[in-house]
């Protein structure tokens, strides 16, 4: 899916025509890498499974509250990327695991966030 883009109109006064300019992501780039593993994860998408394994496969250390309050805004009323489909009992004894699963509107919104930042990256390749 290519990226939306919106027709700008004259950049400068000497400018023929327009330019394509590519809009702003749907996601920041942590509910990208949220996202991306619950779609992964499958049945076993839970916060702190999400968060270990994001920790481990970009090698940079994640807060807690960044993955947990994360998935409270991705799963609001108004955005729904997320939905919770049901709790398993935790195995320490501790509250039990909400298991999440990406919704139609999560993978289209990082289909778009994933098509921003790849024309980033073509942009910049030659840095």
């Amino acid at each position: 899916m290519p990226p939306r883009t919106t027709k700008f109109g004259i950049i400068a006064t000497r400018a023929k025509g327009s330019a394509p300019l590519v809009d702003e992501p749907p996601l920041g780039h942590l509910q990208a890498l949220i996202l991306k593993k619950v779609s992964e994860l499958g049945s076993e998408a839970y916060g702190y499974r999400i968060l270990t394994e994001l920790c481990k496969d970009t090698k940079v250390w994640i807060d807690v509250s960044q993955i947990y309050g994360g998935l409270r805004r991705l799963s609001a009323d108004d955005k729904k990327y997320v939905e919770l489909v049901g709790e398993r009992p935790s195995e320490g004894g501790g509250p039990p695991m909400k298991i999440y699963k990406l919704t139609a509107a999560g993978r289209a919104a990082l289909k778009a966030t994933a098509a921003h930042y790849k024309a980033l990256a073509k942009y910049l390749k030659d840095v």
